[in-house]
């Protein structure tokens, strides 16, 4: 693994501290694990395409939800009755 340096303010690194605490984890595995979370799930256009395709029409033939429109409409006169 490859060693570098980051400059953090007194109460960001405070605060991490206190994370790394109730983790039961060093602050620098915390480090570590925030920036692979931030680098690596960095997707293309096509895959987030790809997922937006997937799911298209998921809620379409649900008989469980509720009736959004009516209820936007009760949540829309709620409002002008204030």
């Amino acid at each position: 693994m490859i060693q570098t340096q980051v400059s953090l303010s007194e109460n960001t690194d405070a605060l991490l501290a206190s994370f790394a605490l109730r983790q039961g984890k060093k602050k620098e595995e915390i480090i570590v694990e925030a920036v692979e979370a931030f680098v690596h799930p960095q997707l293309t256009r096509e895959e987030i395409l790809a997922m937006r395709r997937q799911a298209r029409g998921m809620w379409k033939d649900r008989s469980d939800l509720p009736d959004f429109d009516a209820l936007r409409r009760s949540s829309g006169e709620a409002q002008f009755r204030s």
